[in-house]
C-alpha cells in the first residue's frame, strides 16, 4: 500500500493484480484499477496469461512484482 501511494504521488497510474480477493490496497484511492487473478501456485500458465492480458489491455509499461510472485514471473 505504501509503495502504491508513493508511485501515485510521483505521478504514476498504479494497477494492482492479486490472487486474493481482499488485499490491503484494493480500495485505496492510490490505485487506478485492481484485478483479481488466478493463483500462480495452482496454475502458473493461467496466472501468466492473466498478467499478460492486463498489461496489454491497460498499456502498462512496467511490471513491479512484490513478494513470492517475483519467482513465478521470473520462471515464465
Amino acid at each position: 500500500l505504501d509503495l502504491a501511494r508513493l508511485l501515485k504521488a510521483s505521478g504514476h497510474d498504479v494497477y494492482v493484480a492479486d490472487s486474493n480477493k481482499w488485499y490491503i490496497s484494493r480500495f485505496s484511492n492510490a490505485i487506478e484499477k485492481s484485478f483479481v487473478i488466478p493463483s500462480p501456485r495452482t496454475n502458473l500458465t493461467t496466472f501468466i496469461q492473466a498478467l499478460n492480458s492486463i498489461i496489454e489491455g491497460e498499456n502498462i509499461d512496467l511490471l513491479l512484482p512484490i513478494f513470492e510472485e517475483t519467482f513465478y514471473i521470473a520462471s515464465a
